[in-house]
């Protein structure tokens, strides 16, 4: 059997209650990805629904997980989420608890990848001011654009985050697989961007570029410096997007200086 590509939660549980329902199991289902369309064509008939859905219950942790696991960066996704859904329900009400086993261990994985490059996006995401002709839009003064490459589809289940945060702002934050408007009152989404795309809707330098650098120096801490660790928390596939960034190697640079700076003045506050 094949199911036609999910591109979304809801749209994956719809078909999951379905095949539940029909009783076929994980083995008999081949969940296409976007690369297979021509070459399975359409979804097979087998696949539609053939039986009323009947009422399935799942442990509630299992929904909230599937939630976060579907936003994974892998179609596999699907297929993994299936699996564990089937086995849920068939005799393993309990399986989530078990840490050792090879789909929970692996579906854990994924949740904190996904809530990691959630919060990335949160720390990461620079919005940059844009006229109002760019904006496309008369009445408004300000507006605010922000490019960010998220490792998974974050963007949706981040955006509220922003609008929670901005909301006196209207902000556009592109990325390649989703866009996210916020007009002061409602949250839209739209097709991704390309970053070539993307630079054509943001401007170079503005004002707030300049308070993030002089926030950014003023609080790094030349004493406590691990590059390695740096880049881990900050992937330097962020940086472009960072004006703070672009002060890290001269930071690096004087780190060594700056810290015999601390070391003098403390000497001199303990005299």
């Amino acid at each position: 059997m094949i199911i036609n590509k999910i591109e979304s939660f809801n749209q994956w549980r719809e078909v999951a209650r379905n095949l539940l329902s029909n009783n076929i199991p994980p083995e008999s289902v081949h969940w296409q990805t976007e690369n297979q369309n021509e070459l399975f064509g359409k979804t097979d008939e087998n696949s539609k629904k053939t039986k009323p859905e009947k009422i399935i219950k799942v442990n509630r942790d299992f929904v909230e997980l599937a939630k976060t696991v579907s936003c994974y960066r892998c179609d596999k996704r699907w297929s993994l989420l299936y699996r564990t859904l089937w086995r849920l329900t068939h005799g393993e009400p309990y399986l989530l608890k078990l840490a050792s086993d090879d789909d929970i261990r692996l579906l854990t994985k994924m949740e904190k990848e996904v809530r990691r490059d959630s919060h990335k996006m949160k720390a990461f995401v620079r919005f940059r001011k844009v006229e109002a002709a760019i904006a496309q839009s008369e009445d408004t003064k300000e507006f605010y654009i922000a490019w960010h490459q998220p490792s998974h589809f974050t963007l949706e289940r981040t955006a509220p985050f922003f609008a929670r945060r901005f909301a006196v702002m209207n902000w556009a934050i592109l990325t390649p697989d989703r866009c996210a408007y916020w007009d002061g009152e409602s949250l839209r989404f739209g097709e991704g961007l390309s970053r070539q795309e993307a630079k054509s809707e943001t401007p170079t330098e503005d004002n707030m570029e300049d308070l993030w650098r002089t926030f950014y120096w003023n609080i790094f801490n030349p004493a406590r410096i691990k590059v390695n660790m740096m880049k881990s928390e900050m992937p330097m596939k962020f940086w472009h997007t960072l004006p703070e960034a672009q002060l890290i190697p001269d930071m690096l640079n004087t780190a060594s200086h700056r810290v015999d700076d601390m070391i003098e003045k403390q000497k001199e506050n303990n005299r």
